[in-house]
């Protein structure tokens, strides 16, 4: 798997780079041995997890502290998610990543989804790329938060 497509919600392209985070990202989803098929999702995520906990990030922060909610990282005031489930799964990401930068936790954030040929290989109804960066722009006035939006795919 690796980062085939990026999109840029509210520029958080730029925030990234500013943040010197963006070559360490396309590190972290370089993983060649990991191929699309259905049962894959549990490896990737161990092996996404296993490299963003190298590289310095802090693994399943709170969205607030008094609330059980968490995203899967957290480095330098960007949030991380990587979403290989249901589609409806990756518009909760969305709004968890809203409450954090409503809440001074993060400044933008990243999404990491399969691309749609990716998710159909993986299974049915899976978030995908394209669909994700579609429809985002039906919620530009609620979801303010910056976010890069990945798509992965081998």
């Amino acid at each position: 798997m690796k980062i085939s497509k990026t999109y840029s919600h509210n520029f958080a392209d730029l925030i990234i780079r500013g943040k010197n985070l963006e070559k360490e990202l396309f590190d972290i989803f370089d993983l060649p041995t990991i191929r699309a098929e259905k049962k894959i999702a549990p490896t990737l995520k161990e092996n996404v997890r296993n490299r963003l906990s190298t590289c310095g990030w802090t693994m399943d922060p709170q969205i607030n502290i008094a609330y059980n909610p968490t995203i899967n990282a957290m480095k330098f005031g960007v949030g991380l998610m990587l979403q290989t489930g249901n589609i409806t799964r990756a518009f909760y990401d969305l709004l968890k990543f809203q409450a954090m930068k409503e809440n001074s936790r993060i400044e933008c954030s990243i999404m990491a989804v399969p691309t749609v040929q990716t998710s159909r290989e993986l299974g049915s109804n899976i978030a995908n790329f394209e669909r994700i960066t579609n429809e985002i722009q039906l919620y530009r006035n609620i979801i303010s938060v910056p976010v890069l939006i990945v798509g992965i795919d081998d």
